[in-house]
Order: structure tokens, then C-alpha cells, then sequence
């Protein structure tokens, strides 16, 4: 379990169920997967490499911009999957609010530079981006890292997004409610 343990485990979903919002990408998907109480998984977590591989190649992800946590994005964008995640939601319908899904790696046409072993078997259209209720609190995982070496500008919003709508205290209704940045 690396460095957080038992008691760390425990701290973070007492954090969360309390109200705390945990902020997960990439390799720490497969953490919270087996740490705590949500209906997702890493779908290629013991997919064999001979049968999906994707050693760095830059991938489509369709975004739902009305979901706050999108907000400011196009409806597709480019991530950088290295040796990334693919989310699958557990037990659930994909519509069900307990784990809401609001990025896809693209159906078609994913791949934008690079190559992929299986991307259409275990990547197209599966969930790159979701949220889910964790008690009071929300849990947010997504599939690759978001500012992957400082590169994929594009994807920085899924990384800022759900830090900033974590200070606010409520979901807002509409993209009017979203707090903005002072101007000068």
C-alpha cells in the first residue's frame, strides 16, 4: 500500500465521507480503487501488455463542458496516455449519480499521435474522467495525468476544475454560478 498504510487509508476516506474532496489521476486510480468504497476500476489493470498497450501516445477524450469539472473545455480534447487508465464504473449503469461520468476516450478516431495494442478492444469510448459520491464528500479520477510533464496545456482544467470546485462548497447550477477570477 506504499507510504499511507492502513491508517492512512482510513484518514482519507473518514476525509472524504466527511465532506473532502480527493483529486486521484493516473496509477493513484488503481489506489483508490482498492482503498475505498467506489464503484470504479481501472479497466486494464491486469490486462496483459501483449494484449493492450500504450507505451505514450496522445489520445481524444470527449468531455461533457456543462458538468462543472469540464468547465472552459471543448467537447474533445487531447490527453497524454502513458501507460495510462481506462475507468470502468462497477455494478452501476453509467448514468447513475453515484459515479458520473463526464469524459470519454473518443469512440473513433482516438488516436491523435502515437500508437496503441488493443485500443479499440480496452480504450475507445470507455470512461477517461468521472466523479463519484463518497459520503458528504466527492471523489474525482482521472484516467491519465492531466499535466503530464508540463505539456498537454489543454488538459490542465481537469486538473484545476475539481481543486477550485472543491473550495466552493456547492455544485453550481449553471456555468453563470461558476465563481471567476477577479479582474484587475
Amino acid at each position: 500500500m506504499g507510504g499511507l498504510a492502513r491508517r492512512g487509508a482510513e484518514a482519507i476516506r473518514d476525509y472524504v465521507e466527511a465532506g473532502g474532496w480527493l483529486l486521484a489521476f493516473d496509477e493513484a486510480v488503481d489506489w483508490v480503487a482498492d482503498e475505498l468504497p467506489v464503484p470504479v476500476r481501472n479497466r486494464v489493470r491486469d490486462v496483459a501488455s501483449q494484449d493492450f498497450f500504450v507505451p505514450g501516445s496522445l489520445i481524444k477524450v470527449d468531455l461533457d463542458p456543462s458538468n462543472p469539472l469540464a468547465f472552459g473545455m471543448p467537447d474533445t480534447a487531447v490527453a497524454m496516455f502513458a501507460r495510462s487508465q481506462v475507468l470502468e464504473v462497477r455494478g452501476l449503469l453509467r448514468a447513475d449519480p453515484a459515479a458520473n461520468v463526464f469524459g470519454n476516450y473518443a469512440v473513433e478516431d482516438y488516436l491523435v499521435s502515437g500508437w496503441t495494442l488493443g485500443g479499440d478492444e480496452y480504450l475507445a469510448g470507455q470512461a477517461a474522467a468521472l466523479e463519484s459520491s463518497l459520503g458528504e464528500g466527492k471523489v474525482i479520477l482521472l484516467g491519465f495525468t492531466p499535466h503530464f510533464r508540463g505539456q498537454p496545456r489543454n488538459t490542465y482544467k481537469l486538473l484545476f476544475n475539481p481543486l477550485l470546485q472543491s473550495t466552493v462548497g456547492r455544485r453550481p447550477a449553471s456555468d453563470q454560478d461558476f465563481p471567476r477570477p477577479p479582474t484587475r
